[in-house]
């Protein structure tokens, strides 16, 4: 059974619904879906193509939002990688690649801001690397030290050295 598009139109209007098309194209429909019934949602199935061809294009999204958009999933995702990979870093050593991430992220280039999480995640890869192989370096080192009559090795943070 078919419905007639004026019909669904008053229906919808009468439910406090409304059509729009989405930034991708799309038919949404505004309000509270709840209240489509299934011979509804079969109408609107059924006249998709009409009633976007009634819609006005959707607004094109700023290049700022786009921008400041790009930059916040730059982050999120970088936060989830650096929480798997780099969860020994002491709050210092956090405290230096969010200062870093603030003075990439304050030019709200999206370039400026992946090259410098790229750069973040090669030293994060640097350290994680290093620290699977310096044990054995260091425990050899310290051994041969401890043969030749040498005193312990001095404490790197001692010394501003890395906070990890």
């Amino acid at each position: 059974m078919s419905t007639n598009l004026n019909v669904l139109f008053d229906t919808m209007n009468s439910l406090g619904l409304a059509f729009r098309r989405n930034p991708a194209g799309e038919l949404e429909v505004i309000g509270d879906t709840g209240r489509l019934t299934d011979a509804i949602r079969e109408a609107i199935g059924e006249h998709r193509q009409t009633i976007l061809l009634c819609l006005p294009a959707a607004p094109a999204e700023a290049p700022e939002i786009r921008a400041a958009n790009d930059i916040r999933r730059q982050l999120e995702e970088f936060g989830l990688w650096l929480g798997r990979f780099a969860a020994w870093a002491q709050p210092r050593y956090l405290d230096t690649i969010d200062q870093r991430l603030a003075q990439a992220v304050d030019t709200q280039n999206q370039q400026t801001v992946a090259q410098q999480i790229e750069a973040l995640r090669e030293e994060i890869d640097g350290i994680n690397w290093a620290a699977e192989i310096l044990p054995r370096a260091f425990e050899t080192e310290a051994k041969h030290s401890a043969e030749a009559g040498a005193g312990p090795a001095e404490d790197p943070e001692e010394d501003g050295g890395l906070p990890f």
